[in-house]
């Protein structure tokens, strides 16, 4: 007996007639067969795609978004079974700043019939790495003669070296905390020194300037040198008083001493 097949089946539909042939030495061959129909398989494979997820950018703003870091599918199927085996293509676009990438990929799995399955995961790389700069050093500068002083980054000092891992142009700003010194005249600013990148990360850094008055006051009214006999009558003493450019009640004290003189305690009586 033999068999003859005529049109293979396959697993994605068709047509077979299977023919079994009996043959004796002394009758006619006798035959038989029959037909078998596999339908089309039209239906798609399935998995689960992997969650979406944040990645981050490194110091070079750069990222690794290999499915070992950001999930590969899992429960890949088919109802008529064979190998399956999901690839991916990747859609990245910019996101809300400068180093921020929001990925779309787009996982597919076919069977062996043709049927695909489509599913997408998104993936964002975010920068959260902080800029970074070099503060100006603590300074001390001067009143001028109406007790005012500038402190233009110009003369106090400015950051350099300002750098950050995605953002590439990058400005600082600041502001400053002036509070009263231990006299009249000097000053304490902590100025705050701050660098925002495009992603909202940022470094605060603090300067210190100190401002002095080193302008000495201004006495008013020192009396010339006089010479007074001995049976004169005494002048009358002088009102002393003193300016300075910061200090608004300078006091005045004196005299202090008088020394290789002839009535020295009526003198004194009429300064003090």
């Amino acid at each position: 007996m033999s068999n003859d097949n005529s049109g293979a089946p396959n697993a994605c539909g068709g047509v077979t007639v299977v023919t079994w042939t009996v043959t004796s030495d002394c009758e006619p061959d006798v035959t038989c067969s029959a037909t078998f129909t596999v339908t089309e398989d039209d239906i798609e494979p399935t998995f689960t795609v992997p969650a979406d997820t944040d990645i981050y950018s490194d110091a070079n703003c750069g990222y690794d978004a290999d499915p070992s870091i950001t999930g590969d599918v899992t429960d890949e199927m088919d109802n008529c079974g064979g190998a399956l085996d999901a690839t991916y293509t990747d859609a990245p676009a910019m996101g809300s700043c400068e180093g921020e990438v929001v990925i779309t990929r787009t996982w597919s799995l076919t069977d062996l019939c043709g049927n695909t399955t489509a599913q997408d995961q998104i993936i964002t790389v975010r920068d959260t790495i902080s800029p970074t700069f070099t503060v100006p050093d603590d300074i001390t500068i001067n009143a001028d003669m109406d007790c005012l002083y500038d402190t233009d980054p110009v003369i106090t000092g400015d950051v350099n070296d300002e750098a950050d891992n995605c953002t590439a142009v990058l400005d600082a700003t600041y502001t400053d905390d002036d509070q009263p010194g231990a006299c009249a005249g000097q000053r304490i600013i902590t100025r705050t020194w701050s660098l925002v990148d495009d992603c909202s990360n940022s470094l605060e850094q603090t300067q210190i300037i100190t401002v002095i008055d080193d302008i000495d006051p201004e006495l008013v009214g020192c009396p010339a040198d006089v010479t007074i006999a001995c049976n004169d009558p005494m002048p009358v003493p002088p009102v002393v008083t003193a300016t300075d450019n910061c200090d608004m009640s300078p006091v005045v004290s004196g005299p202090v001493s008088v020394s290789g003189q002839t009535n020295v305690g009526l003198l004194l009586g009429l300064y003090v």
